[in-house]
């Protein structure tokens, strides 16, 4: 069985009672914007037949991400249990279900190890057996990092992008479109930007014993700011030079267009992890910060302007 990373207080969590809708805050949905990768295969898509404006299309890549989703807020569940102490002394963590006593983690643990399986067995009985191979990597890969990759330097926000690109792999699998090179470099380059800005923020916290070293993750303790500035500053040009390819080469006729909203997206992210030091939660700062949103919803416009285009051209 599983074991946190110390003994757990019985009388702040063992008992606490089970409730719906704190168990699926264990299962962090504010995350799940990440597994909408898995659409982007068909948003990308010149070929009609295979993009969102074929409703069988559209549903298929919606109950793939509704599965998916369901699984991956399982491994977070995991993910927390082993981590539970160092997250109660975590001033951006303590405020998570299990950490701060409002359901018992031993029973949430129970919840999602039975869950996990029962998710496989249903992608591979009555989907695609490829998708319920990538389902299974996918979790591979992901309990591989929770208990081991995430320990080790580089190899920890590597893991990370891997992740992200596996996530828009099963929207290829599922609609059995081929796999765009470009398209999945830019993924794991912007994933490598994100992972690399929350390491950014975790390393500024544990140096300004805001969380202080013995409770921070053990990787911390290999960067340093010059490195992780580098990092972003890499990734963040290779985001965009890989866009700019697929846009231009790839993506629907019209869609460089969105060229210099991406590149002012990613240096209004770097300005905010950097200079404001809110990098540690992209998910939120993405739906929070007004010149982000206008940026994003600017990108949506003319996707949406292309596709409206696209429908009437054919």
């Amino acid at each position: 069985m599983l074991a946190p990373s110390s003994e757990l207080n019985p009388t702040e969590t063992s008992f606490a009672p089970f409730r719906l809708m704190t168990f699926v805050q264990c299962m962090r949905p504010k995350q799940f914007i990440k597994n909408f990768l898995i659409f982007t295969p068909a948003i990308f898509q010149r070929n009609a037949a295979h993009s969102l404006l074929n409703p069988h299309v559209f549903l298929t890549l919606l109950l793939t991400f509704a599965f998916f989703s369901a699984m991956v807020g399982c491994t977070y569940i995991i993910n927390d249990y082993v981590d539970l102490e160092r997250d109660r002394h975590n001033p951006s963590k303590r405020g998570r279900p299990m950490a701060a006593g409002r359901i018992s983690p031993k029973l949430a643990l129970r919840i999602a190890l039975i869950a996990i399986p029962l998710l496989l067995v249903v992608q591979f009985l009555f989907f695609k057996w490829e998708v319920g191979a990538a389902f299974l990597l996918y979790l591979v890969t992901t309990l591989t990092y929770s208990f081991v990759l995430k320990n080790i330097v580089i190899i920890d926000i590597m893991t990370i992008a891997a992740l992200f690109i596996l996530r828009s792999y099963i929207g290829c699998l599922a609609i059995d479109v081929p796999l765009s090179l470009a398209f999945m470099s830019c993924i794991g380059s912007v994933a490598l930007f994100i992972a690399t800005s929350k390491r950014h923020h975790e390393y500024k916290l544990t140096t300004s014993a805001v969380v202080g070293v013995e409770n921070a993750r053990l990787v911390i303790r290999e960067y340093n700011n010059e490195l992780l500035l580098m990092l972003l500053s890499v990734s963040a040009v290779g985001a965009l030079i890989t866009y700019t390819l697929f846009a231009l080469n790839e993506a629907p006729a019209g869609f460089g267009l969105s060229i210099p909203l991406v590149f002012y997206g990613l240096f209004r992210f770097l300005y905010l992890a950097v200079v404001r030091g809110v990098g540690g939660t992209p998910e939120i700062t993405l739906i929070r910060d007004r010149p982000l949103i206008i940026t994003v919803g600017l990108w949506l416009t003319l996707l949406l302007a292309l596709y409206y285009r696209s429908g009437h051209s054919q």
